[in-house]
């Protein structure tokens, strides 16, 4: 019972756009800490509800007992679905591990939400309401749909008449040095200094959306060429696999005039300290990871200009392996 109760909490930190975020002010990518442990926690609760009706039979009446209560009519067909829910329960698990995580991203990413539903969905079968358990998963349910259309909003910048996400913007592809690429979305979205987006371009890849830290700065003195309501969402990445390799494969086959369909949805994360608070500041990061800095970088020397920080000196270590990285951010 304590597994199924804390399902509604599960998903609830799961969503990109959710309640628990909105009230307490901490981000989904935060929150995701508690997402996954949550979900070790009742895989670990469920294995030891298997005990009593697997385990503990077999030692005392052997492995028979327990099929024949397996394939029996009746009330025997509950021990069955639970294995049913066990099974999705615990590729959630396993397969959200780092390790594994790391190695199948993109079957991860394409997966887990299918399987969440299946799992959510065969809980209502397993548990039969008993001790108003069906509560809960309602509970769930419906978080998960309130969550879906508070999402929506956010897709749409609180603009749901402009439906953002049916549209999306327009997008260009930029090839630099050292196989990196600049992508260039102009967007009526407005964002800070440190924050990150997901990112799916259907011309590239149809379902995938790839998270993105935001290297441009978002500002009345960076205007968009599209006009003064927009502003130039600048992403730039190294391609590996999956996703940025795709993006890199079709840059090189559709050439550098060739635009693209994009849809951005965020903005979330950033970060909570504030920069300008402090004398000095020094950034460090490793190849690509100067993504993450150059928003912050072009807000600190922005305020540092007109006289809204206190910082008076600021340090940027960049660790490359080539000069030509400094091509990345010439025009900035």
């Amino acid at each position: 019972m304590l597994a199924v109760a804390l399902t509604p909490w599960i998903i609830a930190t799961s969503m990109k756009a959710n309640v628990v975020s909105f009230v307490i002010g901490i981000g989904p990518e935060r929150l995701n800490v508690f997402h996954r442990w949550a979900g070790y926690l009742v895989l670990f609760l469920s294995l030891v509800h298997t005990v009593p009706f697997y385990v503990q039979p077999v030692w005392d009446d052997g492995g028979m007992e327990v099929f024949q209560k397996l394939f029996e009519g009746g009330s025997g067909v509950i021990y069955g679905t639970g294995i049913a829910c066990l099974v999705p329960l615990g590729w959630l698990c396993v397969a959200s591990l780092p390790p594994i995580r790391r190695v199948a991203y993109e079957a991860f990413t394409l997966l887990h939400i299918p399987v969440a539903m299946v799992y959510v969905g065969l809980l209502f079968w397993h548990t039969k309401n008993y001790l108003a358990s069906w509560d809960y998963l309602w509970a769930t349910v419906a978080i998960w749909v309130f969550c879906l259309i508070y999402r929506a909003f956010k897709l749409n910048w609180l603009k749901p008449w402009r439906l953002a996400f049916m549209v999306g913007d327009e997008a260009a592809i930029t090839l630099l040095a050292e196989n990196a690429i600049k992508v260039t979305i102009p967007t009526q979205m407005r964002w800070k200094p440190g924050q990150f987006v997901y990112l799916r371009m259907p011309g590239i890849s149809l379902f995938e959306n790839h998270p993105f830290t935001i290297s441009s700065l978002c500002s009345e003195d960076f205007p968009s060429e599209y006009g003064e309501q927009y502003r130039d969402c600048v992403v730039v990445f190294k391609p590996y696999g999956g996703f940025t390799r795709k993006v890199l494969n079709t840059a090189i086959e559709k050439g550098p005039f060739h635009t693209y369909r994009a849809f951005l949805d965020g903005p979330y994360g950033g970060m909570r300290r504030d920069l300008a608070a402090f004398d000095t500041c020094i950034l460090i990061a490793g190849g690509s990871g100067i993504t993450a800095l150059m928003s912050q970088l072009l807000n600190l020397i922005k305020r540092m200009r007109d006289g809204k920080a206190i910082t008076r000196k600021v340090v940027v270590v960049w660790a490359i392996k080539r000069l030509e990285s400094l091509d990345w951010f010439r025009e900035e």
